[in-house]
């Protein structure tokens, strides 16, 4: 399979070039089943001239494609999201091509706008970075949205991927949580989990009683995080001049199999080992002013050229000033 990508005027489109195993089967079928191509972007490019290419020329979707042929799709994106303000912001870009863009994000950001959080969010910036770098006006409706691909806590720091066409965010999603889209986050814990490596497959519920909050039950969704501890300290100050008051710290990598909400932060509380800093689930520290969690590594096959790709994003100041020994 060989899938190749350029830019059309002012879209995205990808090609691909048909293998003998599809030979005589329907452009319609190679665009759903081998170009993982949505029903609703196959219908949107029908309805133009140049949405569907059969080695350079306009074609029918149920046109039967030949081996060696090459399939092209234009995505054209259904124009800006007018409901989100355009905010200019700090973005800290740690990878971007035609398809993609992956940020490590601050801590305190909230990422989607919101009730009570309806501009300043991570997605207000992006809007603004891709309205200009594109060189649209403020007004054009046809300037490029973002779209989010995973999700972070307003607290959480670390990477996040926002797809720039709905095709390359369709993709995507479908990765989550499967071997093709990995993620590693790296947490400071209350205590040691014991062992020291190991997973925790709890379900995971709303708690009817605490509003945005959830829990271990019985009732909820299954939810699978695997841990390891990276490394320790017995004797930490909770807080300054409070040397009779310690308590041990450790630093844990986790990896999650499922996404539930607040995921690692109650897995971590019900082993007994919650994240410092996690008023929710844990204790109140003067060690750190958030949840002590941190989106470290990042793998996943890239949605267009099928490329493996890995990142990082070092642990931020605020985490690493918690006197732990950390090594990352």
């Amino acid at each position: 399979m060989m899938i190749l990508g350029y830019h059309y005027a002012m879209n995205r489109m990808v090609s691909y070039i048909v293998s003998p195993q599809d030979d005589g089967k329907s452009v319609y079928f190679i665009l759903r089943n081998r170009m993982h191509v949505s029903e609703a972007i196959v219908r949107h490019a029908r309805k133009t001239d140049v949405g569907v290419m059969l080695d350079g020329l306009p074609s029918r979707t149920d046109a039967i494609a030949r081996s060696g042929q090459t399939i092209s799709l234009s995505l054209f994106d259904n124009g800006r999201d007018r409901s989100l303000k355009p905010e200019p912001g700090k973005l800290s870009i740690v990878f971007e091509d035609e398809d993609l863009l992956i940020i490590n994000k601050d801590p305190g950001l909230v990422v989607h706008p919101s009730r009570g959080h309806f501009d300043g969010t991570l997605c207000n910036h992006v809007a603004y970075y891709l309205l200009h770098k594109e060189g649209h006006c403020e007004q054009d409706a046809m300037a490029p949205s973002p779209h989010p691909v995973n999700r972070l806590d307003r607290d959480t720091s670390g990477l996040i991927v926002f797809a720039k066409h709905a095709h390359a965010q369709n993709v995507l999603q479908a990765q989550l949580h499967t071997n093709s889209f990995k993620r590693t986050y790296l947490a400071i814990c209350e205590g040691i989990p014991e062992p020291n490596s190991g997973t925790i497959d709890a379900p995971i519920a709303r708690l009817r009683d605490v509003y945005g909050s959830f829990g271990v039950s019985e009732l909820g969704k299954r939810a699978v995080t695997h841990y390891r501890v990276i490394n320790q300290n017995d004797a930490v100050p909770t807080a300054p001049n409070e040397a009779e008051h310690r308590e041990t710290l450790s630093l844990v990598e986790l990896q999650l199999e499922t996404g539930r909400t607040h995921q690692i932060r109650v897995h971590m509380s019900h082993i007994g080992c919650p994240l410092l800093g996690d008023d929710a689930y844990g204790n109140p520290t003067s060690l750190i002013e958030r949840c002590a969690l941190h989106s470290w590594q990042l793998d996943l096959v890239h949605p267009i050229t099928q490329e493996q790709l890995h990142l990082e994003a070092p642990l931020p100041p605020d985490m690493k000033n918690v006197p732990i020994g950390l090594t990352r």
